[in-house]
């Protein structure tokens, strides 16, 4: 079975795709999807990789600068353990975006496969 991609979006509250969403009831055929990312930030075994560090330290979170850019290839599994059975990888980057405080940017493709990881 090929994998399947998952799209996943938001928007502000008065959107007009979210109202749209809130027409949405149990009965439309909705699933409702839920998994644990494992993001692992260093150790023999990373699956997040600082691509850039970023010029400006934020004084609310240490180790963190604005501007950091994170490439990510992260497990998906079904309960919080990264032992859990795999369900796929999400795939993608992040980035810090703001100076005071920690606020991501992020861009992430959710590879998921029935019988676990590609």
């Amino acid at each position: 079975m090929p994998p399947h991609h998952l799209l996943l979006s938001s928007s502000p509250p008065s959107s007009p795709r979210r109202r749209l969403l809130q027409n949405v009831t149990a009965d439309d055929n909705m699933t409702h999807l839920h998994f644990y990312m494992h993001d692992i930030l260093g150790g023999s075994n990373p699956t997040a990789i600082e691509i850039v560090k970023g010029p400006v330290a934020l004084p609310s979170v240490p180790g963190v600068n604005f501007g950091n850019l994170i490439a990510i290839d992260d497990a998906l599994t079904e309960g919080p353990e990264l032992s859990s059975k795999p369900v796929g990888r999400a795939q993608g980057f992040y980035m810090s975006t703001a100076f005071q405080e920690a606020s991501l940017l992020m861009s992430v493709n959710f590879v998921l496969a029935a019988d676990g990881p590609l």
